[in-house]
């Protein structure tokens, strides 16, 4: 979010040295905690698709659930490791779009 009145060059201090804008604020990086209302709502109702299509014998449904679920699940891993978190979120994250595309070409092509 950018700042009309106070570009990041120069920021704006009254006589006791406080910012008189937020831009500092809004600046600052804030630490993601858990995971936020849209992806819970995802992961369960993703789940669902996923005990759907194994329930129906719909495998490129089950896959492309699958699939989601390990994508957003890469936080979780990265927090739980955090020596190998990175690598290994970069190959789940790898892993669920190759296998999202390949259930796509299954479901539609096959």
């Amino acid at each position: 979010m950018r700042y009309r009145w106070f570009p990041k060059s120069s920021r704006e201090q009254d006589e006791l040295g406080l910012p008189q804008s937020r831009a500092e604020l809004a600046l600052e990086e804030k630490p993601k905690t858990g995971f936020t209302h849209g992806e819970k709502a995802g992961l369960v109702l993703f789940a669902g698709m996923l005990c759907w299509g194994l329930y129906n014998g719909d495998m490129p449904m089950f896959f492309f659930g699958l699939a989601f679920i390990i994508y957003e699940l890469r936080p979780l891993a990265e927090a739980l490791l955090p020596k190998r978190g990175k690598t290994l979120g970069n190959v789940m994250q790898g892993f669920s779009l190759a296998l999202a595309i390949g259930a796509l070409i299954w479901g539609v092509f096959f």
